[in-house]
């Protein structure tokens, strides 16, 4: 065989190997979904911000809650945190002994005509922290009315709630120099959402 073939297939391997890699799982209590969903939807059609409390272990994100940012300015496209208040609460979340902040949360508000789209910009893999989780709320008014489910294809959590069609993701940034997030597996019991 020609070494031009032998490296082919060494490539081939490699690259199944890499596709391979195990997911990491997010775990989030019925609770904290909803304190998600009802944050995104009291300030739409701006964006909602938050953070999300927890442990790791191994490749799970085991998630205790969430808490929404209310001191924030927001906009249709953007949210930006205050520092001062940002301290606040970090030192606060610091305070727990079993849980520590793994990572944030904000919305993607769209339009009645325009696509959900709950995949992270340029900006949000850029402010995302190294080993940190970012889950992403993208929401719209809904067409109807439909249930809950999970693709484990895309890996998304979608379905309506109150008068909102809702497509939720999980993110993890494994480095600070990492040019893409990678997709986490969502696992709750959404059949009580």
């Amino acid at each position: 065989m020609s070494t031009s073939k032998l490296e082919k297939r060494k490539r081939s391997k490699r690259r199944k190997i890499q596709k391979s890699k195990p997911s990491l799982e997010v775990h989030f209590p019925p609770n904290g979904i909803i304190s998600m969903l009802i944050a995104v939807a009291e300030v739409y059609p701006k964006e909602a911000f938050g953070t999300v409390y927890g442990k790791r272990v191994g490749d799970r994100f085991l998630v205790k809650g969430v808490v929404p940012y209310q001191l924030v300015n927001r906009t249709r496209s953007s949210v930006e945190r205050d520092d001062k208040h940002f301290a606040v609460m970090n030192r606060i979340l610091c305070s727990l002994e079993r849980y520590k902040q793994v990572g944030l949360w904000h919305s993607h508000p769209y339009g009645q005509s325009q696509k959900c789209n709950a995949t992270p910009s340029q900006l949000d893999i850029e402010t995302t922290d190294s080993e940190s989780l970012e889950i992403i709320i993208a929401l719209r008014p809904a067409k109807k009315k439909t249930r809950w489910h999970y693709s484990t294809w895309s890996k998304t959590l979608t379905g309506t709630f109150d008068k909102y069609y809702v497509r939720i993701r999980a993110f993890y940034k494994p480095h600070e120099n990492a040019q893409r997030l990678r997709r986490c597996e969502i696992s709750t019991d959404y059949q009580g959402l």
